[in-house]
């Protein structure tokens, strides 16, 4: 039953056009960026941090600037199948700027 379920869930994520994919791809940045900013405030302090509403905003809205800086260097351009040199100094330029 989960073999089917999985090749069912594949088979409809690659009958995805490009641009719902790239959505796709944008969407799971952002959650992921949110979780590791959380994580990160998590470990600074040495136990789960629980976020006040001031600091719950910047947890949720800082994320939103990575996603235009990613998409003008070009990351959500093309899903990448292989990785070269080229692709890893752009992916650590864009997280760099991101995080100055």
């Amino acid at each position: 039953m989960n073999q089917s379920f999985y090749s069912r869930l594949i088979n409809s994520l690659l009958a995805l056009n490009r641009p719902s994919k790239t959505l796709l791809v944008m969407i799971v940045d952002y959650a992921l960026l949110v979780l590791s900013f959380w994580s990160s405030l998590s470990i600074r302090i040495n136990e789960l941090y629980l976020p006040m509403p001031q600091t719950n905003l910047l947890i949720l809205l800082g994320p939103f600037l990575a996603v235009p800086i990613f998409y003008f260097f070009g990351l959500y351009q093309s899903l990448i199948r292989y990785s070269n040199y080229q692709s890893l100094l752009t992916i650590m330029v864009a997280v760099s700027t991101y995080t100055l």
